[in-house]
């Protein structure tokens, strides 16, 4: 649960169009309360920077699909909770901060792709600091900004290949 809604934050967080830096494609929400709540109005990277006035009601595709992917989890876990439960061999992250036990299929399905998610959105932040590397004007700091884009990039996918890995054995 705690990890679905760190998706849910983080997927907040990618929806923000700036017509300053970015140049993809973004849908724009009619409802200003809807808008308001599912668009973050001040940049994660630059935190002094907010939205212009007039992309406040834009939202961005990645994020979008971020959205459509917690709503999907969300749906899938509904569903499998009123399933009957079908054991399968247990799957166990223990941490200092984070224990996940799952003994059956309705709950590891839903946990795999919780973290599949999380990793895809981690990924998305490795990608987007390597791509304003740019704007930094201290070597060092590229260099910190490259090595740590890397390393998120490397873990994120390496955890979403073991939690592929983790879907198929039943």
């Amino acid at each position: 649960m705690y990890i679905l809604i760190l998706t849910i934050i983080f997927a907040r967080i990618c929806t923000i169009y700036d017509s300053r830096s970015s140049k993809g494609k973004y849908i724009t929400i009619k409802n200003k309360t809807l808008a308001k709540l599912l668009i973050e109005n001040e940049h994660f990277f630059d935190k002094g920077k907010k939205t212009l006035q007039k992309d406040r009601n834009k939202m961005s595709i990645i994020g979008l699909i971020f959205y459509l992917c917690n709503l999907f989890i969300i749906i899938m876990s509904v569903i499998l909770s009123f399933l009957p439960k079908i054991s399968c061999k247990p799957f166990e992250i223990d941490t200092y901060k984070l224990y996940l036990f799952a003994d059956t299929i309705n709950l590891k399905i839903p946990i795999c792709f919780t973290m599949i998610l999380l990793c895809a959105e981690f990924l998305n932040f490795g990608i987007t600091l390597f791509r304003d590397i740019k704007k930094v004007e201290q070597k060092w700091i590229k260099w910190l900004i490259f090595v740590s884009s890397i390393i998120i990039g490397l873990v994120s996918s390496a955890v979403i290949v073991e939690m592929f890995f983790e879907l198929l054995k039943w």
